[in-house]
């Protein structure tokens, strides 16, 4: 199918023969796919896309590279149109992490297959998987705020994400233009035209004259997210009112552009930056960038989005060059860790199912206050986190490894490696069986099933939630193993003589001997809606709200304020004032719950509030 697709694109697609080729060396593999890092074994559609569509736009001939990534992406689409994330395991790539944001990788997606568009019209292939996520991109629409949100089990809008599906709405209507379809055209225009006025809508800040990240409350911002969103209305052209782009990046970089080089030690260089520079004629920016990415080309800290914008901007140096002059920040200071920072504390790494291991660590010290972690295993660096805790799922059976993690902030400082935590990953399946009981300690009594010389193994079970006991144990090579339970007052649960059968995953015994196949220490009930919001006070400048308290089975840990579908609190209490208000506007507000296992309630009933003049 590559090749089919290598030749209608080299017929039809309308991308200047003289234009210079986008490479990825070491990043595209023989059989279409693209890794995060050179010569890896991650695969993240979202990254491979993003690195196509920035060196389309510069202008780099791509059509080679994006056939076979276009061939390889309709083999490991999803079949509700999204993706997953790749590993490569035994020469084989395999799912093995759920998208970071299905809406942002759809997006991309979609843009990437209108813009490759052949001149004769779309295969067949690409059609159906257009229309499949174009299916799941719709589905993951707001009806209420209107913008789109992460994936179906994260009902939240990022602002980077709702722009990308913008760009994908424009690159759709420009496809339906050429293809003759005008009134489709028509549609997606205004479709991406009233996304852009409720991108403005839900994350512009007034009060404080700048964009929110997300439609949930920030509570530890930094670099990124906070201040790369700003940039992204940027790349796609769209306006926010009062304000003129290039005034605003020029006063960005005037705020940012030290810490922007800084997180190339810490983080990533984030060349998307230097894109909008390139598209605002800073060339000094770029220039700077193109200096210090040199440096950290296919370092620990590149990636194949860098890569293409390197590419991108290093081939259009030569007619710019000139334009661009010198750098004036010392890169090397830009670039250097104080280490000032604590070293993350008490690392510890545990197995979480046959192919994941989980690590979580400490802050360490008053006042240390990282942004994020870089992990390391064996010495390699493999990823990074915001929290302290990571999961390692690309593990081997049979091998063992040792993990470090080193802690960042803000501003390019970075800590020094934790101490050494290690796991030898055993041979086999796993089985983790839960006892419901409130009669002391109980005891796992099991064998393989089948062996009749192999002695019962006897083991106490480990708590794990109120009224349930767990243990998770070890099935060799065997498909399933036979167990009984004795309890705390001795009494022996056997099935009826028979024992229980199980095999790896999750297995509970219930009370009378209820038997399923679910995590019962996961509490799965939401709270119940706010009710009775109210506004309770009329004054200038502020909306003050009240609302009764909700309901839940464990207990309500807190709400959320929704403001024109964006999250503009979190907070304990059942009242809140909103401060950042306009005179004469109509504001919509709705509140949710939120229990202590993270579970949400529906929405409030919608206030109505128009403030005075």
């Amino acid at each position: 199918m590559r090749l089919s697709l290598l030749i209608i694109l080299g017929i039809c697609y309308g991308q200047s023969l003289a234009a210079e080729p986008l490479k990825l060396a070491g990043y595209q593999q023989a059989d279409g796919a693209i890794s995060i890092f050179q010569n890896g074994d991650n695969v993240d559609p979202y990254f491979a896309g993003k690195a196509l569509l920035v060196a389309h736009d510069a202008g780099l001939d791509i059509r080679a590279a994006a056939a076979s990534w276009i061939a390889w992406g309709l083999q490991h689409q999803r079949a509700d149109g999204g993706f997953d994330r790749f590993c490569r395991r035994d020469g084989l790539w395999v799912a093995c992490a759920a998208a970071d944001a299905d809406d942002s990788a759809t997006a991309v997606w979609i843009e990437l297959i209108a813009k490759l568009a052949p001149g004769a019209g779309l295969p067949i292939v690409w059609l159906e998987s257009l229309k499949r996520a174009q299916q799941l991109l719709d589905s993951l629409r707001d009806q209420d705020s209107r913008i789109y949100f992460i994936s179906s089990k994260q009902p939240v809008g990022l602002l980077m994400d709702n722009v990308e599906v913008y760009t994908a709405l424009l690159a759709l209507s420009q496809l339906k233009q050429t293809t003759g379809e005008l009134e489709q055209a028509s549609l997606l225009a205004k479709q991406a035209d009233v996304l852009a006025n409720t991108i403005v809508q839900v994350f512009w800040q007034p009060c404080l004259q700048r964009l929110r990240v997300s439609t949930q409350s920030q509570t530890r911002p930094g670099f990124y997210p906070d201040q790369v969103a700003e940039i992204f209305p940027i790349l796609a052209g769209i306006r926010i009112p009062g304000r003129d782009q290039a005034g605003f990046f020029k006063q960005w970089l005037n705020e940012n552009r030290g810490q922007w080089f800084k997180q190339a030690k810490v983080d990533f260089p984030w060349g998307l930056v230097a894109i909008a520079a390139d598209k605002l004629a800073e060339h000094e920016s770029v220039n700077c960038w193109l200096t210090l990415a040199a440096q950290l080309r296919q370092g620990s800290h590149w990636n194949v989005l860098e890569e293409a914008v390197i590419e991108s901007l290093t081939a259009s140096s030569a007619a710019n060059h000139s334009k661009r002059g010198t750098c004036p920040i010392t890169l090397d200071s830009a670039v250097t860790p104080s280490g000032r920072l604590l070293p993350p504390d008490r690392l510890v790494v545990s197995r979480i199912d046959p192919r994941a291991v989980e690590l979580r660590w400490n802050i360490a010290g008053k006042g240390n206050k990282p942004f994020g972690y870089e992990i390391y295993r064996d010495g390699n660096y493999i990823g990074m986190a915001r929290e302290p805790v990571y999961v390692d799922n690309s593990i081997a059976a049979g091998k063992r490894y040792v993990y470090t993690v080193k802690a960042y902030d803000g501003v390019g400082n970075i800590s020094a490696s934790s101490a050494a935590a290690a796991i030898a990953i055993e041979a086999g399946n796993f089985v983790t069986v839960y006892l419901e009981s409130d009669a002391g300690r109980a005891k796992i009594r099991f064998r393989s099933e089948g062996s009749v010389s192999q002695d019962a193994v006897e083991l106490p079970m480990d708590d794990a939630c109120p009224r349930y006991q767990s243990k998770t144990l070890s099935l060799g090579n065997a498909k399933s193993i036979s167990v009984a339970i004795l309890d705390g007052n001795g009494t022996v649960d056997d099935n009826h003589g028979k024992n229980y059968l199980v095999g790896s995953g999750l297995f509970t015994i219930g009370r009378g001997g209820d038997i399923g196949n679910t995590d019962p220490c996961l509490d799965r009930m939401p709270p119940s809606a706010p009710e009775a919001l109210a506004q309770i006070g009329l004054r200038r400048g502020a909306v003050d709200l009240a609302w009764k308290a909700a309901r839940d089975n464990v207990a309500v840990a807190r709400y959320k304020v929704v403001r024109n579908g964006a999250e503009i609190a979190d907070i304990g209490e059942t009242h809140f004032t909103d401060s950042c208000v306009a005179p004469i506007t109509t504001y919509q507000y709705r509140i949710r719950a939120v229990d202590s296992a993270e579970n949400q309630s529906a929405s409030s009933r919608e206030l109505i509030v128009t403030t005075p003049d």
